[in-house]
């Protein structure tokens, strides 16, 4: 809760108390035959209403409900605020094929990775990878990453998002991009190119 909500729900709460002590400490009298009620506020004098007393209570109802909303708008806004600027968990997939005259252990010797976002990344036995990115919501995938890359000591290869994602949407043929979804970009198997020595 807000400072500023916390000081308008103590106002409030005060305002509810010293009304409910006004009413409490009146002394309200009838006076006979014309149906009237008089009330004693002390010191401030007679009133033919308590209608002061009744007054605190009422602003200081008033004033806690308004409280309380605009501490819930505000809550609710920064939540949404936070969610819009929290990263987004991108997944990026494809396999790795390697050349038949490779050695077997080249795949878990190299590294994917997707530039210039460093992330965790996971090559399977198979050749198949998975390469996690955060990117800031409301970012494409192609914006931000400019390059997936697969580097070992036997060879290499570079796929460019943005270029694929222009392929993918002429003719998907075309394209190493295999499926395109919400924060998924699945690529079809790439070919490590042999390092010249």
């Amino acid at each position: 809760m807000e400072q500023t909500t916390l000081w308008v729900l103590v106002l409030s709460g005060v305002l509810v108390l010293l009304g409910f002590i006004a009413l409490l400490l009146t002394k309200i009298y009838a006076v006979s035959g014309t149906g009237e009620t008089v009330v004693d506020f002390g010191i401030l004098g007679k009133m033919k209403s308590n209608y002061p007393a009744l007054v605190f209570v009422a602003i200081g109802g008033a004033l806690s409900m308004y409280a309380v909303k605009t501490n819930g708008d505000a809550q609710h806004l920064r939540s949404q605020l936070e969610k819009d600027l929290a990263p987004v968990d991108w997944l990026v997939t494809g396999q790795i094929v390697l050349p038949a005259d490779a050695p077997k252990d080249t795949l878990q010797l190299g590294t994917v990775d997707a530039v210039p976002e460093a992330s965790p990344f996971f090559i399977n036995q198979d050749g198949t990878f998975e390469l996690h990115v955060k990117i800031p919501h409301g970012v494409d995938f192609e914006k931000a990453i400019q390059t997936i890359a697969y580097t070992s000591a036997f060879g290499s290869f570079q796929i460019d998002p943005a270029a694929e994602f222009a392929k993918f949407v002429a003719n998907p043929n075309e394209s190493l991009l295999q499926k395109k979804e919400d924060e998924v970009r699945k690529y079809k198997p790439v070919t490590v190119v042999r390092s010249s020595q």
